[in-house]
């Protein structure tokens, strides 16, 4: 493959090469957004035009996210779940169990939340504002029910959660 002159499926094939490697997914994603950004450079310093990557995807993670690495061991969940209090069990739970992010569990409320049923469920809003089933682990579905009885009656439209958002950074005044 010609760095400066590449053919109109150079990048395809570069994408297929590496994946043929039996590298990870998200390495040979990692490497296609390095090779766009290389070439986005190389455009914007007006060495070349062409763009061989711009429409180039690679092929779909065949592993379930459930079965993704943890960020926690169980052991550490169950010292964190110790410590915690009713709502914090329920974030730490709704986070390992249910993956759930933080904006999701902000936004969650009473009425997206179905425990009573043979399958206890939560209907969450993720990421573009698509909406999608998740299920619930025992464990989860037994904090939520405990959380839910200390709250008393809540209206579907209630959030879950009693947290508010805070800023990711504070401005100093340097005073």
């Amino acid at each position: 493959m010609s760095l400066l002159r590449p053919g109109g499926s150079d990048g395809y094939r570069f994408t297929r090469h590496l994946e043929g490697l039996k590298l990870a997914p998200s390495s040979v994603r990692t490497r296609l957004a390095a090779a766009r950004a290389l070439y986005g450079a190389l455009r914007w310093s007006g060495a070349m035009d062409s763009a061989p990557f711009t429409d180039v995807r690679t092929a779909p993670d065949p592993t379930p996210r459930h079965e993704k690495r943890k960020p926690y061991t169980d052991d550490d969940l169950a010292a964190m779940l110790l410590a915690a209090g009713p709502q914090e069990s329920v974030i730490l739970l709704l986070g390992a169990h249910c993956g759930l992010r933080n904006a999701e569990m902000r936004f969650l409320a009473w009425g997206d939340v179905h425990l009573d049923g043979s399958v206890p469920f939560m209907n969450v809003q993720g990421k573009r504002g698509r909406r999608q089933d998740v299920a619930l682990s025992r464990s989860a579905t037994a904090a939520l029910r405990s959380w839910r009885g200390m709250r008393g009656q809540a209206k579907p439209s209630d959030p879950v959660l009693l947290i508010r958002s805070r800023p990711a950074h504070r401005h100093h005044d340097g005073g």
